[in-house]
């Protein structure tokens, strides 16, 4: 299981970290020291009241540069309790969490999202702000190898996320989807809402490749018309628009040259007579075929 999710570690550096809160500023913060000790040495000797809004502002900078260790050494050096708004403590969570997934922390990450003192912020917030949290909490699932858990969450979640997170919602949905089994997907869709029974139907006739390109692009037209409002229609995962794409632009004709003595004709026979044998199957079991020449 952990090896699968090694595969999607990097999309998380993509996460968006949009606003739920006010972004602090600072006319000292523009001054990035660069490096963690002359940071730490200013905030040092910087008073309480603005050491912990300069920390902030500065942990977000770095964090935009992607120094995620420099950017845990600055919220480390608080606690949130010591910011002055409620929208900055949300803040410090926010990119505290997303600094230690983006450094493969994931364990510590959902630890900090399940702090009684973020849930009890979270209370006041509206739904985007608490799905947003939700979905670091989605990240941290699948960093920790629980994929169907990840997933059913983004599921809940997905309507209630602000536009710029559906993008990323979607495409970890649908990675994390095609790296379960066909048993891992089924057992999911009896948990499943509406629009995550789509999504995996969407994934199983993908991941079904056995009966050809024209009938898994068949099955597609077929899951159009049933799930005429899911989101994946109006911007369906790569890997879905090509496959319509594959069936057009199939060659109608091959040529297929093999030397026909020489020291490799035996073995440019063997290769003629497995791709005829293919050819032929292909063609007994009503599929379009090239002409071959």
């Amino acid at each position: 299981m952990f090896l699968r999710v090694l595969t999607i570690i990097g999309l998380f550096s993509a996460l968006i970290l949009s606003g739920c809160s006010t972004t602090p500023s600072s006319s000292t913060a523009s001054q990035l020291p660069s490096s963690r000790s002359q940071a730490q040495e200013v905030l040092a000797n910087t008073p309480k009241r603005q050491r912990a809004e300069l920390a902030l502002a500065w942990a977000e900078q770095y964090a935009d540069e992607k120094r995620y260790e420099e950017a845990l050494a600055m919220l480390n050096t608080v606690k949130p309790q010591e910011l002055t708004s409620t929208d900055h403590q949300l803040k410090w969570y926010q990119l505290k969490a997303h600094a230690l997934l983006s450094e493969n922390k994931a364990r510590e990450a959902s630890l900090l999202l399940d702090e009684p003192h973020l849930t009890n912020l979270l209370k006041e917030e509206d739904s985007a702000t608490q799905a947003m949290f939700e979905l670091l909490k989605a990240d941290a699932l699948a960093l920790n190898g629980d994929i169907q858990r990840s997933v059913l969450l983004r599921f809940t979640i997905d309507s209630k996320l602000k536009p710029q997170d559906h993008e990323y919602n979607h495409d970890l949905i649908w990675q994390l989807l095609t790296q379960l089994s066909d048993e891992e997907r089924e057992a999911l869709s009896e948990q499943a809402n509406q629009d995550g029974q789509g999504w995996i139907a969407l994934a199983q006739l993908y991941q079904d490749d056995t009966q050809g390109l024209e009938a898994q692009v068949k099955l597609l037209h077929q899951w159009q018309r049933r799930w005429w409002q899911h989101p994946a229609l109006k911007n369906p995962p790569e890997a879905i628009a090509n496959l319509e794409k594959a069936l057009k632009d199939r060659p109608r004709h091959l040529a297929v040259l093999l030397p026909q003595q020489g020291a490799v004709a035996g073995a440019a026979h063997a290769l003629r007579d497995g791709f005829m044998a293919a050819y032929y199957l292909n063609q007994a079991q009503g599929h379009d075929t090239p002409e071959v020449r």
